[in-house]
């Protein structure tokens, strides 16, 4: 690539050799080479910039072996000088390597990505059809930075890692449904280089999933009888197998059940891809049902919110997928927080907190500084909102019930659960969801890649709903008939007479309910919440409790209550074990690639780990040779575990901030995927009590309903 730009009067061609097309967390060489037509004066400089959400490979300048080595060569009596930094100030494109030029530049300058012995530079580990770079200058020291190329190359997959499978939750017997089936890379991508022959053994079926396909197919598929499914997927050469989500078969289903995600953003705010991209991922990648996009306020200019509008019309398709629009007022924490604002059919009224990052500012006065100024603005219309832990975590000190009837308690920033407890603590009524808050591009499937600016994986929300259409969708919101997963599609029931998720329910008597859960994974614990305080734990018993000879090393915890900073633990460290000789190890509910074992031995293991809220682990096949204990050292926790200890389970938690710390035996046969029962309020309180669902799975996974309220009238 060759361009030539003029910045304040001076000339400059830029030559590239970037790829056109890199595959998701490979190793490239390439090299950028600035001719200026004429001398730049003393002081300048050069800038290269990647978006927010990027996570291609730091450039460093040290270790000429190592990935992501960087030379800079100038003219001969023309030093440079250089940082690599975030430029807050040219948000979104804030990772940045600044070139100053003391005393100027007379000719050529270069900068080779993996020079020498390096093996690469490491590209990013999400699909983007575009991933840009931005190349500014500042032509002299007291001038203003322009950017004079943006160079583009796109990134696909990576080889295959795995199968993933989708499939309706709630069907009819006969009923004709799609089962969606992906080639996924490790980072959550579409493979590259897939050609499958595949097959559905339980119901007879076979399909072909190619990359020329887009790594993506879908097997038509009918279900005899009522009952629980969940459907294996294999490939002919049985390498690759994979089961679907439960799928309900019901002769006369009480309701539909959809997932999507209604908080990420695009490229129109400080995320990957363009809008387009990123609803066409979330409805054939992700297979999502319904999702909208977000885009932060204070990025989204006139035009792009005029785009934003149009490819949401364009993508909406009732008995397909439902697209909401929608952006993110992103004021601080100070002035209320983010909220999401969504609006019920095509068009809506764009009204920002601020113009921070727009050069547009012809109608700054339309802006709505506070939150107070938004609830004014929203009350009375026809508008929803959500509030969530994001960048700068909702504030409810302010709440305006009538709008604000959605609270996000699991994104790839933390899982928060403390947010929904803060809720019902005030006495605020809201149906609970899961979302990504991604800013990737890749609603319904977003992940935390190196976890540059991420922790966790994203979650999804479940809607009960009797129909797949935009109206439906958006009442069915409005009426809090939501449940949030932290990513998987477990099925969930919770009712009390005929009140279920999210209902206000007066009575006579004591409440009872009825919960049923078809998990993703063998379940660890349901259990029902009022208010904040358990009241039932269901009796989840392993199917075979004898210990096994696999050990559980599991950790989780938060530094902080808020975005993905603030939430960020780090729990890299190592392990000693006596008693036993360990065999293999594997990563335990991690969320990304960048995680896992770094090394092990026969006695010892290390890894890297971030939790956020959410349990991390490592599991150990040992071979016994007396009893066992092991010494566990980590930043956050030590602990010497006795043989007694692990016997019995033993957690270990540390206050401020909260962490916890477990090594338990695994048992031979683990708890059934699906539990049902009931419970009865013993306690007669006053006022409305709001009764919740919990559930952990035993990969980690979670979900939680939206209370049902309900008031006892004595």
């Amino acid at each position: 690539m060759t361009a030539e730009a003029a910045i304040e009067q001076v000339r400059i061609v830029v030559e590239s050799d970037l790829p056109d097309v890199v595959a998701a967390d490979s190793l490239i060489r390439w090299s950028l080479t600035l001719k200026p037509a004429a001398p730049f004066p003393p002081g300048a400089a050069i800038g290269l910039a990647r978006h927010w959400p990027s996570d291609w490979g730091s450039p460093q300048f040290d270790r000429p072996d190592a990935a992501d080595y960087v030379t800079i060569v100038a003219a001969e009596g023309c030093p440079t000088k250089v940082e690599v930094r975030r430029q807050s100030s040219w948000h979104p494109f804030d990772h940045a390597l600044l070139i100053e030029l003391p005393d100027g530049l007379t000719s050529d300058l270069t900068v080779t990505f993996g020079a020498g012995d390096s093996p690469g530079h490491r590209v990013q580990t999400f699909v983007e059809d575009a991933s840009p770079l931005s190349l500014r200058l500042r032509s002299r020291p007291d001038g203003a930075w322009h950017e004079i190329e943006r160079l583009r190359t796109r990134v696909i997959g990576g080889p295959i890692a795995g199968l993933a499978v989708t499939a309706p939750s709630v069907i009819r017997p006969g009923e004709r449904f799609s089962l969606h089936i992906l080639a996924e890379d490790c980072w959550g991508n579409p493979a590259s280089g897939v050609d499958l022959d595949l097959r559905v053994p339980e119901l007879g079926l076979s399909g072909r999933l190619t990359s020329a396909g887009g790594s993506i197919t879908r097997i038509e598929a009918t279900l005899p009888a009522p009952g629980v499914y969940r459907l294996a997927v294999e490939d002919e050469a049985g390498r690759w197998r994979a089961l679907s989500n439960p799928i309900r078969c019901d002769v006369a289903p009480a309701h539909r059940l959809y997932w999507g995600d209604i908080h990420a953003q695009s490229a129109i705010g400080c995320g990957a891809q363009s809008i387009a991209g990123y609803f066409r991922f979330g409805r054939d990648v992700a297979a999502l049902d319904f999702a909208s996009h977000q885009g932060n306020c204070f990025l989204v200019s006139n035009p792009e919110w005029t785009e934003s509008c149009e490819v949401t019309r364009q993508f909406n398709e009732d008995g397909r997928f439902v697209a909401l629009l929608g952006y993110e007022w992103s004021g601080t924490t100070t002035v209320g927080g983010d909220h999401n604002v969504y609006f019920p059919g095509d068009d809506g009224e764009l009204r920002r907190c601020s113009h921070r990052h727009l050069p547009d500012v012809s109608d700054v006065a339309t802006d709505l500084p506070h939150i107070t100024d938004l609830h004014d603005h929203v009350r009375g219309r026809d508008l929803l909102m959500q509030v969530h832990v994001g960048g700068r975590t909702s504030n409810l000190d302010w709440h305006e019930p009538s709008t604000e009837r959605l609270i996000e308690v699991h994104s790839t920033h933390a899982t928060s659960e403390w947010f929904l407890h803060d809720a019902l603590a005030r006495g605020w009524k809201f149906g609970v969801t899961g979302g990504s808050d991604g800013i990737d591009g890749r609603p319904g499937r977003s992940r935390p890649g190196r976890m540059s600016v991420r922790n966790l994986g994203g979650g999804l929300a479940a809607l009960a709903a009797p129909d797949l259409s935009r109206a439906s969708v958006w009442s069915h919101l409005a009426a809090r008939r939501t449940y949030a997963t932290t990513g998987p599609r477990i099925l969930l029931a919770f009712s009390c007479g005929q009140a279920g998720f999210g209902d206000s329910l007066r009575t006579k008597t004591a409440p009872s309910f009825e919960l049923d859960v078809a998990g993703t994974a063998p379940l660890r614990s349901v259990q029902i919440f009022r208010g904040i305080t358990p009241v039932f734990h269901a009796p989840i018993q392993a199917r075979d409790p004898r210990p096994s000879d696999v050990l559980r090393v599991a950790w989780r915890g938060a530094s902080g209550f808020g975005n993905w900073e603030r939430a960020r633990m780090i729990w890299d460290g190592s392990l000693a074990i006596q008693g036993a000789t360990i065999r293999a190890v594997r990563p335990y509910a991690m969320d990304t690639a960048a995680e896992g074992v770094t090394g092990w031995s026969a006695q010892n293991v290390s890894w890297t780990s971030i939790t956020a809220g959410d349990w991390d682990g490592i599991e150990l096949e040992l071979e016994r040779t007396g009893p066992v204990n092991l010494r566990f050292e980590s930043g956050p926790m030590a602990h010497t575990f006795s043989a007694a200890e692990i016997e019995a389970g033993a957690s270990h938690r540390l206050p401020d901030p909260n962490r916890e710390l477990r090594a338990e035996w695994l048992p031979r046969l683990p708890a059934s995927e699906d539990w049902s029962g009931g419970w009865t309020e013993t306690e007669n309180l006053p006022g409305e009590q709001a009764y919740w669902l919990r559930v952990e799975q035993d990969d980690g996974a979670m979900a939680w309903s939206s209370p049902i309220y309900v008031t006892v009238s004595l």
